[in-house]
Parts: C-alpha cells; sequence; structure tokens
C-alpha cells in the first residue's frame, strides 16, 4: 500500500480585520447609560443647536445633540460654550474566527493520496464551537472528504460517527473550494470531542486539506 503523509493541523484562534466606525452616534449617552459616563453627567437635548442652553463643567459633562454629534464645554458656566468633539475612529469589533482541520501528504510526493479507512487523520477540538463552514485546497484533481465525531472518551470515532449526512466536503474542479452548506451536518462540537477526517474517495491529488470553521 502507497504510504501517506498525514499532517495534522488544528487552528483555534485567529482574528480577522479590524472594523472601524466613523459615526459618533454610537457614543453611550443618557438613553442607554441612565444619563451617566463613566459616572459623570451626560446631556441629551432634543435640538440641533449644540448643548447651548445647557450649564457644563470642563471636565465633567458631556452633550449629544439630535444628530448625534458630541460636545464639551470649553469653559465652565451659565450657560457653558460647548465644543464639538471630532469624529474619530473608534475600533468597533474584532471577531475571532476558529476551526480545525487536517492536511494530507505533500505536492512533492511521487504517487497520489489514496482513499479509505487508513486514511484517515485524529484530532481533538479543546473548546466548544459551532461549524459554519468548510475549506478544501489540492494541488490537483478532486476529492472528497467525511467528517467523523464522538465524546471525549476512549475511543476515536469511526465512519458510524459521520456528522455531514449526506452533504459531504468535496472538491470537483479547481484547486480550492469555499462552502457554507452544511445540509443535515450535525453543527455543535463539545469541548473535547474527537474529531475525524476521512478521505472518502481521490484522484489525482498529491496533496489536500480539509478546514472546518467552527465559531
Amino acid at each position: 500500500m502507497t504510504k501517506q503523509l498525514i499532517l495534522s493541523a488544528l487552528v483555534i484562534v485567529g482574528l480577522v480585520n479590524a472594523q472601524w466606525v466613523t459615526s459618533t452616534t454610537n457614543i453611550p449617552n443618557s438613553s442607554n447609560l441612565s444619563g451617566y459616563i463613566d459616572g459623570k453627567l451626560n446631556f441629551q437635548l432634543s435640538g440641533t443647536t449644540g448643548c447651548a442652553a445647557v450649564n457644563g463643567t470642563i471636565g465633567k459633562d458631556v452633550c449629544t445633540d439630535s444628530a448625534g454629534k458630541v460636545y464639551v464645554p470649553s469653559v465652565s458656566g451659565t450657560p457653558a460654550t460647548w465644543v464639538q468633539i471630532p469624529t474619530l475612529p473608534l475600533l468597533q469589533a474584532q471577531v475571532p474566527s476558529s476551526g480545525f482541520g487536517v492536511a494530507f501528504g505533500s505536492p512533492s510526493n511521487s504517487s497520489a493520496l489514496t482513499a479509505g479507512g487508513t486514511s484517515t487523520a485524529y484530532l481533538t477540538i479543546p473548546k466548544a464551537c459551532t461549524i459554519n463552514g468548510w475549506n478544501i485546497t489540492v494541488d490537483a484533481g478532486t476529492i472528497t472528504f467525511d467528517v467523523w465525531k464522538i465524546a471525549t472518551g476512549t475511543a476515536i470515532p469511526t465512519i458510524s460517527n459521520t456528522i455531514v449526512a449526506s452533504a459531504f466536503p468535496a472538491l470537483a474542479s479547481g484547486t480550492a473550494v469555499h462552502s457554507t452548506t452544511l445540509t443535515g451536518w450535525t453543527t455543535a462540537v463539545a469541548a473535547n470531542d474527537i474529531v475525524g477526517i476521512n478521505i472518502k474517495t481521490v484522484a489525482t491529488a498529491k496533496y489536500a486539506s480539509l478546514i472546518v470553521g467552527c465559531q
């Protein structure tokens, strides 16, 4: 039987590019913080002329008008002179992405990959997550994978523990494919579940990987 190198690669936590917002409408105001920002009084005006009608104290008060513009007092007084805060880029979110996967073989192999029960790699998923898609890459040819999963214990999963129903991850053309089609899949993964990734069918490919997204 032709030997094939199996490289297991577990991808757990990464960061996608941060998104930035340039609107001040997300700055907290009295409607969502009960009138206070960090313990300091925050005014919410109904007009569009800033905060000229409201008294303010430097270093204490903040106000927003109905257009969402944010002001701070430039002097203390009755009323204060209010100055609009310039719009600043605020970091909105960094969404963690995660997943698990396996790479089989190498483009430098002299022989193509083979399918079957012996063409399986196993790994343990340390954190609970929900499967949301998959990616396949190959150097050439076609391939179909099966994914097996079993709860943590003393045994590895087998074909009877498949979680993909009839929607096997497959690549029929090109050298890469991404899909979020998970019809019939068991998508819930518990902490320390054991996963098996199996080559169900393959033709020509000397290298192939399956990465399963799990958020």
